[in-house]
């Protein structure tokens, strides 16, 4: 599988557990927790991200229980299905895993990547070719790293965004609410005081 569509597939389920994060900073704790991997009650939302992105591309079972907890979170039919756990940890697998000196090109830093051990393989130099794939190999993951990070801040902004909108919303429904009460108990009070005076003339000139 071609390198882009691995990419694009580690973009939304990162756009995923983004918007589970947002949601359920307490269960996205529980997960770094389950896979050994140190939490504090003081930590942010940031603090545990930077943590989780830190560990992701070495720590197979910290993929797995993300391919787990992302189906959990987003299958409302109250049953697992393997398959999506099965595909969620392929993805996270075969994206940090990938290597990129293989391609031809990549994008931005990538592209100079392949094209140093590119340059350095026609040299026809194997133990420099060996070490230039090891530098840029510890570059490459420190790259899908960023990337992985990037998406899941952006979907967890989002998602907070449109929480905030909502709430927005529906406080200024609510004012709506509170200034129409107010408005027809004026309007009914006034046409009670209307009517009593009414009252009161017919009956003084009676």
């Amino acid at each position: 599988m071609e390198f882009k569509k691995i990419r694009q597939s580690n973009k939304k389920l990162m756009n995923k557990l983004g918007t589970i994060v947002a949601n359920d900073k307490s269960s996205f704790s529980d997960l770094l927790d389950s896979a050994d991997i140190p939490v504090y009650p003081t930590d942010t939302t940031a603090n545990l991200v930077e943590r989780y992105i830190d560990e992701l591309p070495e720590n197979d079972n910290l993929k797995v229980l993300t391919a787990y907890f992302v189906e959990d979170e987003t299958n409302f039919s109250e049953q697992i299905e393997n398959e999506n756990v099965y595909d969620n940890y392929n993805i996270l697998y075969n994206y940090f895993d990938y290597d990129l000196s293989n391609e031809d090109k990549f994008y931005n830093v990538g592209g100079a990547i392949a094209g140093s051990i590119g340059a350095v393989a026609n040299l026809g130099n194997t133990a420099l070719q060996g070490r230039q794939k090891k530098k840029f190999g510890a570059l490459d993951t420190v790259m899908k790293k960023e990337e992985s990070k990037q998406e899941l801040i952006k979907a967890i902004l989002q998602q907070k965004q449109l929480e905030t909108e909502k709430q927005k919303q529906a406080q200024e429904n609510k004012s709506k609410q509170t200034k129409y009460l107010i408005i027809g108990g004026s309007v009914i009070g006034g046409l009670a005081i209307i009517g009593l005076i009414v009252y009161l003339v017919k009956k003084k000139n009676a």
